[in-house]
């Protein structure tokens, strides 16, 4: 399994921040937030008296931060980087309000992290053939659609869905994806995988994916 690029990776981290005196001024909060981070795209005064703020094109490290979003009940940072770099930088986002203006995270409702990974890769194998449904179905599909379009037709990928709320969470988990990449002969079997997991726990995965594949 090779890992080609990271595609959009997002971090969903939900909490509350307060501030003993009171808020701290919001034009100059966000400069410096501007300044440290280097985000080209930012709020205006306006956009700083609603309930979310959004940055973009914004650096950490030597890794472009496509966009951070800040709502009233917690953060989103998402970028074309592994979701432990996107950890890194909330954590340094976190410790920059607390040393210098003194946010502290409130302990009214416990924190919540949601991952949210999205992962281009190159396989030895046709993952697809782990994933497809019995072959006996597929056949027929195959066999049926060949008669009209003169053409053999594979299993294109699959996706995992939950319905229900996990308890004590306040987010519903996002699907599970694998599906063959758009414009690429079905035998080069590269693939775009996404997952509510960590970067290395979705990466773990589609190993194991690839191990049980023809």
């Amino acid at each position: 399994m090779e890992l080609i690029s990271h595609e959009v990776s997002r971090l969903v981290y939900l909490t509350n921040i307060v501030r003993s005196e009171g808020n701290a001024y919001l034009p100059e909060l966000a400069q410096r937030v501007i300044q440290k981070y280097s985000f080209l795209k930012f709020p205006n005064a306006d956009d700083l008296q609603k309930d979310t703020q959004i940055f973009s094109l914004g650096r950490f490290r030597d890794t472009q931060i496509n966009e951070l979003s800040v709502y009233g009940d917690g953060v989103i940072a998402a970028g074309r980087c592994s979701t432990k770099l996107l950890q890194a930088f909330l954590s340094d986002l976190f410790n920059f309000v607390e040393v210098e203006y003194g946010y502290r995270q409130s302990n009214i409702l416990d924190p919540e992290t949601h991952f949210e990974s999205g992962l281009l890769v190159r396989s030895a194998k046709d993952l697809t053939s782990a994933i497809a449904p019995p072959k006996r179905v597929t056949t027929l599909i195959n066999q049926t659609l060949r008669k009209t379009t003169d053409a053999e037709y594979l299993a294109f990928g699959t996706h995992f869905e939950t319905d229900v709320r996990v308890p004590n969470r306040r987010r519903r988990p996002v699907r599970f994806s694998l599906e063959r990449r758009l414009g690429i002969p079905f035998e080069k079997n590269v693939f775009y995988s996404q997952a509510p997991l960590e970067t290395d726990d979705h990466f773990a995965l589609l190993e194991g994916i690839e191990s049980l594949a023809e």
